[in-house]
C-alpha cells in the first residue's frame, strides 16, 4: 500500500462496464493492491447482468447501478454523476489496471490548479509499454 491512500478520500470512482465482469474485477483489485482499500465507487452495468451486481456486492464501498439500456461510456458516467459526492471524481474504463499510485498525482495538479476543470493520467498500452494516442493531451478541440 503506498502513502496516497489519503487521497481516496477525495475521490469518487465511476467504472462503467458492458458483460465485462473479469475486467472490473480486475480493475477493482490493481485499486485494492495499490491502496489497500477502495473509495467510493460507482460501477454503471450497461447489460444489467445479475453476475455483475454480486460481484459488486463483494466489495466494500461499491455502488451497483444497472441501467435498462446500454448508455455506452459517456452516457454510463452522466447516469453515475448524482452519485458523486467527493470533491474529485475518476473516469475509469473497466479494463484500468493500477500499477502504483495513479490518483495522488492528479489530485496534486488538480489542488494546484484550481482554474483546471479536468485533468487526465497517461495511458500506456500493457502490450508494449507506449503511450497510447488518445491519453497524449488535452486540446482547445478535444
Amino acid at each position: 500500500m503506498v502513502s496516497g491512500a489519503a487521497n481516496l478520500d477525495r475521490l469518487t470512482l465511476v467504472i462503467v462496464t458492458w458483460k465485462g465482469d473479469e475486467l472490473v474485477r480486475d480493475c477493482l483489485d490493481s485499486i485494492i493492491r495499490v491502496y489497500g482499500r477502495l473509495p467510493p465507487t460507482v460501477l454503471v452495468d450497461n447489460a444489467a447482468l445479475a453476475s455483475t451486481r454480486a460481484l459488486a456486492d463483494e466489495y466494500a464501498g461499491v455502488t451497483y447501478m444497472p441501467q435498462p439500456e446500454n448508455l455506452g461510456f459517456a452516457g454510463g458516467n452522466c447516469a453515475a454523476w448524482p452519485l458523486c459526492d467527493r470533491e474529485y471524481v475518476v473516469l475509469l474504463n473497466n479494463d484500468t489496471r493500477l500499477t502504483d499510485d495513479s490518483f495522488s498525482p492528479l489530485v496534486d495538479f488538480m489542488d494546484a490548479h484550481p482554474a483546471c476543470a479536468a485533468a487526465q493520467g497517461k495511458i500506456v498500452l500493457a502490450a508494449n509499454g507506449k503511450l497510447d494516442g488518445c491519453g497524449g493531451f488535452f486540446s482547445p478541440l478535444g
